[in-house]
């Protein structure tokens, strides 16, 4: 997918969308209390986008974690899950989107260097018949072993730092199991590899706690 399209997919996401977000706090088994926020999931159609599921967001001291949970996928599909971070949310416009009194980043910040935004993989599954999904990834600060498919046009950054960046994961469908030959573990881990055509679908959106 280029960057042209990645930017046009976020454009008709969020500025279509009131997105349900807040903060709890939890403890977890380290003893340390993180801070926890609640998205709902988006789906990526050609008009207005539609609630499917429900994502959360673990913020510990040097580290992020997810758990998400959503319908609409297809069913038995190859998926692949991605994390976008904005490190710097305070440098973006936040002119179309905006969340009660917090404004969100949107396709005009995911190129701006200021940002310093990162897009880097987080997990891979496959939808069950029923074209539902349960999953969770974890990216600590300064983590860039994933795979990182826009470096080359600046969204080249890890996470910086867990309590103030923007995190975003979006699902991305790769279709049915082995398509083109490509073996399974490819392409649950690749962002345009095992598949004919491969399609942004869901999304939540975290701001900084």
């Amino acid at each position: 997918m280029g960057r042209n399209i990645l930017k046009i997919l976020y454009a008709v996401a969020l500025m279509s969308i009131s997105t349900s977000a807040h903060a709890d706090e939890v403890s977890s088994g380290n003893g340390v209390t993180p801070n926890v926020s609640t998205s709902n999931v988006w789906t990526f159609p050609e008009n207005v986008p539609g609630t499917v599921g429900i994502s959360r967001l673990f913020r510990d001291k040097q580290s992020v974690s997810f758990e998400m949970t959503t319908a609409g996928l297809a069913p038995d599909a190859i998926y692949t899950v991605w994390w976008v971070i904005f490190n710097d949310p305070n440098a973006c416009d936040g002119i179309s989107f905006q969340l009660a009194s917090s404004q969100l980043c949107d396709e005009n910040d995911l190129f701006n260097p200021a940002t310093h935004p990162g897009l880097i993989w987080a997990d891979g599954f496959q939808a069950s018949a029923a074209g539902t999904g349960s999953f969770s990834a974890t990216l600590l600060e300064n983590d860039t072993t994933g795979d990182q498919p826009f470096a080359s046009f600046g969204l080249d950054n890890s996470l910086l730092n867990a309590a103030k960046a923007e995190v975003h994961v979006v699902l991305r469908s790769h279709g049915a199991p082995g398509i083109g030959g490509v073996d399974i573990v490819t392409q649950l881990t690749n962002y345009d590899i095992g598949c004919s055509i491969c399609v942004d679908t869901h999304f939540a959106a975290h701001p900084k706690k």
